[in-house]
């Protein structure tokens, strides 16, 4: 399976509380025409993992940025 192609500058897209990235579809997709967007789900909600710990702030925000980064 091939990367897919990076265009543009990155939108990273974050949900909010109790919400998964499948709320930004819809703008997902028209960002998608001209840049590279990110749309995780945090951890703990959605597709992501379920660990025991690590929900602070900033480990949330090192899981973003570890993603962002995986271009």
């Amino acid at each position: 399976m091939s990367a897919p192609a990076v265009m543009g500058r990155q939108s990273v897209l974050i949900h909010g509380f109790g919400d998964t990235g499948d709320m930004w579809a819809p703008l997902a997709a028209e960002l998608a025409r001209v840049h590279t967007v990110v749309v995780p789900d945090l951890r703990g909600m959605g597709l992501s993992s379920h660990p025991p710990e690590g929900y602070d702030k900033r480990t949330e925000a090192a899981d973003v940025r570890a993603v962002s980064l995986r271009r």
